[in-house]
């Protein structure tokens, strides 16, 4: 089983630590959710879709992107509308999907993927989305929900601005108290903090994700985690801030995509200091150079791992998971992340790793065959799959076969 910290690029960034440190470091690494571009995009699309189903009427989708601020760094109106105080009706054009914050900056990062998986899917479903609708299209096509699409929520902080960037709109308070227009923001990941700052605007939107966003505050124990702050603050390559150093204002976010590091992730991981003394594990927040990583890092190691964290000595340290399909090794992890509750999806995708999606249909299921009940609370029969698994070895001839008929019979 690859970890993260095996890696040539992970041995590397590691040797910079104090061999005191190292171990601890080896655990910030492997404790990193590696994302590869497919699974986000389709997470993402599978969302929006599901989302869709129970909406009414035509949806205006917006990708998430820095909005330009004007005085006083106040972030600009996403329409144009008249300066008078009465009859501040919208007009002109809708936004950009991809615009550089700043004129000489022409990285779009994140953005880039995100426009094009809302485009597509405008072309997928014509008649149910408009990609990025200018007033004149929302009131023409009547359209009746706002949806802003990100790869992440932090820290929040740029989703809650892209909203208040629609909020100063005098058109779009009216269509909102006349109950015309509902928001919803769709993101493949999101922090507990982020997505409750979300959820305090004006707005009031929907917060949908698909998988909550692992931290140094949900991966570690309490001990743990503080020894893991106390590290990325010690090293972090530019002035040792007890916030930052954990990432944007203090996120601590464990996760990377593919296509890049978000700077929510400890800057250790992928900044420089000026003397170039430390080498990040990804540079400019690039993942080019351990691009590879992403497909060697076992899931295995990361499973026995969550549930070793879940106390369920027993079964991370056990034969068990090649005794079983994946969807019988999924059910099982969701029933043990249930067992000691909390047992909403969002905190059992928390604990697992597994997309929300995903745990709803194990848990509906499980519900069905009576292994859990109504306030999702396992039964005797579901206890029993648990204590099946933990006894089982795969020393018997035909064990994964009888494995699988335990699991599903």
């Amino acid at each position: 089983m690859t970890r993260l910290s095996e890696t040539t690029e992970g041995i590397s960034w590691v040797d910079q630590f104090r061999p005191e440190d190292q171990c601890l470091a080896c655990s910030l690494l492997d404790s990193l959710a590696l994302i590869e571009h497919d699974e986000l995009v389709d997470a993402i699309q599978d969302s929006i879709i599901d989302v869709a189903r129970n909406i009414n009427g035509v949806i205006g989708i917006f990708s998430e992107r820095e909005i330009r601020r004007g005085k006083g760094g106040v972030p600009n109106a996403l329409y144009q509308q008249p300066r008078r105080k009465k009859n501040r009706r919208a007009f002109g054009q809708g936004p950009q999907p991809v615009k550089p914050k700043l004129p000489y900056d022409m990285s779009v990062g994140s953005e880039g993927i995100i426009a094009w998986l809302v485009t597509d899917i405008c072309k997928q479903q014509p008649g149910k989305f408009v990609s990025h609708p200018s007033p004149a299209q929302i009131r023409k096509k009547k359209v009746r929900h706002f949806m802003l699409v990100t790869d992440m929520i932090g820290s929040g902080r740029r989703a809650y601005e892209y909203l208040d960037s629609a909020w100063k709109v005098a058109s779009v308070k009216s269509w909102k108290s006349l109950g015309l227009i509902d928001f919803t923001i769709v993101s493949y990941t999101g922090t507990e903090a982020g997505v409750s700052f979300l959820k305090s605007h004006k707005t009031k939107p929907e917060v949908r994700i698909a998988r909550s966003c692992p931290t140094i505050f949900t991966e570690f124990d309490k001990d743990t985690a503080e020894k893991i702050r106390s590290l990325c603050i010690h090293y972090d390559p530019i002035d040792h801030d007890g916030a930052e150093s954990l990432g944007y204002r203090g996120s601590g976010a464990l996760l990377v995509f593919s296509h890049g590091c978000p700077n929510n992730v400890p800057r250790l991981l992928f900044k420089n200091d000026k003397r170039k003394n430390w080498k990040p594990m990804f540079p400019n927040r690039g993942t080019a150079a351990s691009r590879n990583a992403f497909n060697s890092v076992k899931e295995e190691s990361e499973l026995r791992r969550k549930l070793a964290r879940m106390n369920e000595v027993r079964l991370s340290r056990g034969d068990w998971t090649s005794l079983y399909s994946d969807e019988a090794k999924s059910m099982l992890f969701v029933l043990a992340a249930i067992r000691t509750g909390p047992r909403q999806s969002e905190a059992v995708s928390r604990k697992t790793g597994l997309n929300i999606t995903l745990i709803n249909i194990l848990l509906e299921n499980a519900n069905q065959w009576g292994w859990i009940d109504a306030n999702r609370r396992l039964t005797s029969i579901g206890k029993g799959q648990l204590n099946y698994a933990r006894r089982v070895s795969k020393s018997p001839v035909n064990s994964k076969k009888n494995s699988e008929r335990a699991l599903f019979s």
